[in-house]
Parts: C-alpha cells; structure tokens; sequence
C-alpha cells in the first residue's frame, strides 16, 4: 500500500472526526510533499498524545506490566472461579440426567440439609465438601450473590445439553446417511399422548459396523388417526434436518393407526419414500402373539386369572402379605400385558414355591384373628390351585414362558439386525412345534410329582 496511517489513532480514535489529522482518515495519507509538515502536526495533537497512551497502556496490560495488573489477575481469578462453579453444576446436572433421577423437590430453597431440597441441591452439598470454588460460591450466596441453582438455570442447562446431544447424533444420522424410524404412543401421567422417537442407523466404529439405535425425542400428539401421525412424523423428520428419501425402514407397533396397509402410517409414509420399508416391531408381535395363546383357550385364561388373582388377595392386605414372605423366599409378582417377562415372573415364583404359597394360603385360613373375608378369599384360592390342572398348567408355562421370554429380550436389543431377529422367531416357532408334541409325558410327570407332595390327586377331573 502506497499510503500512511497512524496505527495507535486508527485503533483508538472513537470517531475521525476526534482528529483533523489525515493519518487517521480511512484513506490514509498519500499527499508525500507535505508528509513532513503533516506527521509533526499530527505527532504534536492532543488526540495523538491520548490514542498512544491508550495504545501503551493496552500494551502493558497484556504484558502484566501495567498500573492495574492487580485488577486485571483479580478479573481472572473470578472468571476461574465461575468456570470451576458451572462446570460442576453442569457436571451434576449430567450425572442425574443420565441416571433418569428427579432433579427437584419439593423445597427450592438452599436448605442443604432438609430432604425436601430435592437431589439436585443436595448433590451440590456433598460435591462442595470435596470441591472448594463451589464451598466458596455456597457461602456467597448466603450474603445474597448469584448462585446458578435454580429451576430455571437447571432447565436451561438441560435443553442447552440435550439440543447439542441431538445435534451430534443428528451428525452421525447424516454422515451414515441412511436412516430408520421407530416411533410409539403412549398416554403419560397427565393423560397427554406421547409420541416417542428413535433412529437407528449404522456407524463406523474402528473400521467396523455398528448398528445404533437413539432415542430423540417425546413429543405431543392429539389426534391419533394415521393421517395425523404420519404428518406428525414427517414434519419431525423435517425439523430435525433429515431428508425422508433417505429413510429405509420404518418400525411400529401392530396398531391399525400405525400398521394399516391404506391409511395407518406406514401406508403414509411409504408414498412419501417406496424405499421406507415397513418391519413391525417384532417384540410386540411377540406379546400380542403370547397374549391372545393365554387368554384364546377358555382353561389357559383361567389358569393366568388363578395366578393374578394370588397376587391380589396378598397384596391386598399389609398382614397376608407378611404372612406370604414368612413362608416364601420369593414374593408373587403382577402380571402385565405390556411386559411379556411379568408373566414369565408370575409363573416362576409359583412353580418354584407353590408349596410354600399352599402354607401360606392354609395359614390365613385358619387363623383365628383372620377376618372372614381373609379366611374366605384363602380358602377360594386353595381349592383353585391344589388342582392337577393347576399344578399341570403350571409346569407347562414355566417351559414355554421361560422359551419365549428369551427370544422376546434379545428381540428388543439395540443393535440387533433384522436377519438374527427373523432367526430368532422361526427357530421359538419350531422350538414350541416341537415341545407340543413332546413335552406333554415330562409336564404330566413332574406335575404328578408335584401333586404328591402337596397331597394333591395327580389325575384331570372328568
């Protein structure tokens, strides 16, 4: 560049009308036959003397040789101080983030060593006794300072945290390229309908392929009709910065919204992209299929209302159940539709202890401070299960739950593929062919067995 400039006046210099002088102009100085006369006007303004102490003072005090070095190390001992405190509320934050713990209780207040507090605050407590910038802000801010615990900041730490987690994944998601989607509905405590999502595609890890499976997001969602939904989704899928046309696998329940081949979802979203292939997701297939093989047979329901029903007459009552873990090591357990394994559960506490339920029940019923009620609910259920078919019953599904409840975990792993999880399924079906045609002499035997000990006739009633 063939002008001249003032360096100190053009940094410090507020406006150029502060200086007259054309060394600070933006088109600096070219006028070279009068650069002599200008640079010993310009050296000698007051404007100049001012922007050059301020150039030197800058310079000093980056250097630590300045006037307020003392205030300039007091500036970043409290900027170290606030860095230390945030990171541990954010470290905390994340430890009961991933634990799925509750952050707040019913009392907000800094109250460390009230309950109430809520884990979050009394989480702070114990890390300050370990952490001393921390200990130092708690006692700040019992003078009345800033302190960062709050709900809001706690809410706010969470959405900043849990927006740059999606975006990483969102990162993994674009460079795979190819993606799946699994959404499910599901009413929560308020009775809103949520929508979960999740993505699962496949990522390079050290060379090798690795199946991934993200949960995103819950969102809320009104109406429930497929043409809804799919719209619901599409615009999420949107929002999140993925092209649909990428998508090749689409994964939901049996429900018709969702799996209806004109207008549930997936009918949906396959107009969108042909190559979204639909899979139903096979761990509810197989609850549905257990479900309907329990309660179709009018005995088989029956067998599975006897062994819900023990669980409510002792759970009923604080007493019965004492009276149950005195005799069993093993309480009853509550059967779920939803959770295939609850059934599996149920049956094994009372194929392994139904002589000890047997006791208990005989307890209950002949007690003398036992209420009627007590007495007859016992009485009702003993003769229901010291039954040959009961205890038969009872032997069989202990076998097969035990078959299917394997298969049915390892069908809700998150990096299982479709090829082992089709496997997986057609190798229960052949197990299960296979055990009805020979699994009836060995049930039939150990419940006779059974039935001895329990002083029970080992033969079906006409």
């Amino acid at each position: 560049m063939n002008s001249l400039y003032c360096l100190p006046c053009k940094l410090f210099a507020h406006t150029q009308s502060e200086s007259k002088s054309s060394l600070v102009r933006r088109e600096d100085f070219t006028n070279w036959k009068k650069v002599g006369e200008r640079l010993s006007e310009h050296e000698n303004s007051l404007n100049h003397k001012n922007c050059f102490c301020s150039w030197k003072n800058l310079e000093a005090s980056l250097g630590k040789r300045g006037i307020d070095k003392d205030l300039q190390d007091e500036i970043e001992k409290e900027e170290s101080h606030w860095k230390a405190v945030l990171h541990s509320v954010v470290d905390v934050i994340l430890h009961l983030a991933k634990q799925g713990s509750p952050l707040r209780g019913s009392n907000e207040t800094l109250e460390f060593s009230d309950p109430r507090s809520g884990k979050f605050l009394n989480t702070i407590e114990l890390v300050s006794h370990y952490h001393p910038p921390l200990r130092e802000h708690i006692l700040r801010h019992r003078k009345g300072q800033v302190t960062y615990f709050s709900s809001k900041i706690q809410n706010e730490f969470l959405e900043i945290i849990s927006n740059k987690i999606r975006e990483q994944i969102m990162e993994e998601v674009k460079e795979a390229k190819y993606y799946a989607v699994m959404f499910d509905c599901t009413p929560d405590v308020s009775h809103l309908e949520q929508m979960s999502q999740v993505l699962r595609y496949v990522r390079v890890v050290e060379n090798f392929p690795e199946i991934t499976e993200r949960f995103i997001d819950f969102f809320t969602v009104s109406d429930k009709t497929g043409i809804a939904l799919s719209e619901e989704i599409l615009k999420k899928i949107e929002q999140e910065g993925l092209d649909i046309k990428n998508c090749r696998g689409q994964s939901y329940d049996n429900g018709a919204n969702m799996a209806g081949k004109y207008q549930g979802v997936q009918a949906r979203i396959s107009e969108s992209n042909p190559l979204a292939k639909f899979v139903p997701c096979a761990a509810h297939t197989l609850i549905l299929v257990g479900v309907n093989a329990a309660t179709a047979v009018h005995e088989v329901a029956g067998y599975f209302g006897t062994v819900n029903c023990l669980y409510t007459y002792f759970s009923a009552s604080t007493n019965r159940w004492e009276v149950l873990l005195k005799y069993s090591p093993l309480a009853l357990r509550k059967e779920s539709d939803t959770r295939w394994s609850s059934r599996r559960e149920a049956v094994t506490v009372v194929h392994k202890h139904l002589d000890k339920i047997v006791e208990a029940l005989n307890h209950l019923a002949l007690d003398a401070v036992s209420s009627p009620e007590t007495k007859s609910g016992a009485v009702s259920l003993l003769k229901s299960i010291q039954t040959f078919e009961f205890v038969a019953f009872t032997c069989f599904w202990q076998k097969t739950l035990k078959k299917i409840d394997i298969v049915s975990k390892m069908l809700q792993k998150e990096d299982i593929a479709i090829d082992v999880a089709c496997n997986l399924l057609k190798g229960l079906t052949a197990q299960i062919k296979d055990c009805r045609d020979t699994i009836g002499n060995e049930v039939l035997e150990e419940a006779k067995q059974s039935c001895l000990a329990l002083n029970v006739d080992p033969s079906f009633k006409e």
